[in-house]
């Protein structure tokens, strides 16, 4: 069971780690122009909107996405989750289809129209249905978009829903650990607007500030269009530009996440309900998009993932589990998680002893690696000059790259990160050459510059005799310092 859990953590770790590495430029206004790619077209729309259509023929499945940059930069204030809840009031019905409607012609279809709003950056429409399907799903598609019900009694429920997602997050121990640092890690930064919106901010909206967020927000210059399939290119634009290409313009300006000063130091917070055990979250600064060192911080961290799960919980029992997660947001960041630990004061100092192997130019052993990721029998971990390792974890990254174009829904998104930070939809084609690049000094380089010299803004969430154990002073003491 244990090896499995560590699997199945490293698998959706790798993919995280695989969609953001791509993520390497400025948030710009996406470029139109010609295609030196015979699978791409691009096209503009009467009203601007660009759409980038990639033509495959591997599968009979039609993507289209519908994307929608600035999300947390336009909420209003004490509004956070606003994008989200009318996004997914675009699914509880249209003028034309109500929402028992859609869920039959969706069902009966195997078809689906989803929602994406938990970047920070941008959000998305979609729609995912077979080719012969296309013609009758994508009115649904436009006019759910377009034409929006506002049914009172779906509005209720979608903030019902939003609302229980929330209570669930501040009664699950580390949901409520992350949820307390972000928000003092983002003070007086756009991102402190929680995606998925707080308690207080989802009871604040009501029905006509959903519609007026529609109305002024949801405009032309915010938008950009992405399809995956085997489409006819001139019927897709005709159907877009008689729908989607009616959008107004409005005076919106899309402005990069400005950057952000952490709030360094240590958060203690009591939770009676920990039950003995208490959750440590460390969030650090990363390089924002754009910055050359971040390819090399992705292979890094997958590595010190691995070797904080050795030094912490294999070696000295220290947790449940273990982690290092980096993102990649216009203003980034990651952070460093431990799961259910009764010695809460010391697995600061566990944690800096595996930041100082990988510093040191060392990490685990590729089998060793591999093992503790679940496909072996775990052992005690033998450490070896980076070098020696680093060919294993580029080949995970580049597995991830290619089993994430698996799927037509799983290629718009790279297309989408690429086009949004970039302005490059073909940014995602580079990404072997990227990450073949990266030498074992690169590593050493940015653990140095991103761990062992920077401070990191950590919480430590448990009851009170586990937070009487913490000597504050380990937890803002750098790595590597006495």
């Amino acid at each position: 069971m244990k090896r499995y859990i560590r699997f199945t953590r490293s698998i959706v770790l790798l993919i995280s780690l695989f969609m953001v590495l791509f993520f390497t430029g400025c948030a710009t206004v996406p470029k139109v122009g010609p295609v030196d790619e015979p699978a791409f077209r691009v096209f503009t729309l009467d009203n601007g909107i660009p759409v980038v259509l990639k033509i495959t023929d591997v599968n009979r499945i039609f993507t289209l996405q519908t994307i929608i940059r600035g999300h947390t930069a336009f909420l209003p204030e004490g509004k956070a989750g606003l994008e989200g809840v009318t996004l997914s009031m675009l699914t509880r019905g249209s003028e034309k289809y109500d929402y028992e409607t859609l869920q039959r012609i969706m069902y009966e279809k195997s078809s689906a129209i989803s929602t994406g709003f938990q970047n920070f950056d941008y959000t998305s429409y979609s729609l995912n249905t077979l080719d012969k399907y296309f013609e009758e799903l994508f009115d649904v598609y436009a006019d759910t978009f377009l034409h929006p019900a506002w049914d009172k009694e779906e509005y209720y429920r979608v903030i019902s829903d939003f609302s229980i997602v929330r209570k669930q997050r501040e009664q699950d121990p580390y949901g409520r650990a992350s949820i307390i640092l972000n928000e003092k890690f983002f003070e007086g930064h756009p991102y402190n607007n929680d995606t998925q919106g707080t308690l207080k901010s989802l009871q604040s909206i009501s029905l006509d500030d959903i519609k007026a967020y529609y109305q002024d927000t949801f405009k032309a210059e915010r938008m950009f269009i992405l399809a995956v399939g085997n489409f006819d290119e001139n019927l897709l634009v005709d159907r877009l530009n008689d729908t989607f290409g009616t959008i107004p313009k409005g005076r919106l300006k899309i402005d990069t996440a400005p950057p952000h000063s952490p709030q360094e130091g240590l958060i203690l917070e009591p939770f009676a309900e920990s039950e003995g055990l208490a959750f440590v979250r460390g969030n650090y600064p990363l390089p924002s998009p754009g910055n050359k060192d971040l390819t090399a911080i992705q292979l890094a961290f997958a590595m010190l993932d691995d070797l904080l799960f050795e030094v912490v919980r294999t070696r000295h029992g220290a947790c449940y589990s273990v982690w290092a997660n980096p993102f990649s947001f216009s203003a980034n960041y990651g952070n460093i998680g431990v799961y259910r630990t009764s010695v809460p004061g010391e697995v600061k100092a566990y944690v800096d002893e595996a930041i100082a192997i990988l510093h040191g130019g060392q990490t685990l052993a590729a089998q060793v690696s591999a093992a503790a990721q679940g496909h072996g029998t775990e052992s005690e971990g033998s450490l070896v000059p980076i070098a020696e390792s680093l060919q294993f974890y580029k080949d995970q990254f580049v597995t991830g790259y290619y089993q994430a174009q698996q799927t037509n829904i799983a290629v718009a998104a790279q297309i989408a990160a690429g086009y949004v930070y970039t302005g490059d939809f073909l940014r995602y084609q580079g990404f072997v050459d990227r990450i073949q690049g990266v030498t074992a000094e690169d590593i050493v380089h940015v653990v140095r510059k991103y761990l062992v010299d920077t401070s990191i803004s950590w919480i430590v969430l448990g009851n009170q005799e586990l937070l009487d154990q913490v000597d504050p002073d380990d937890y803002t003491r750098l790595p590597g310092s006495e």
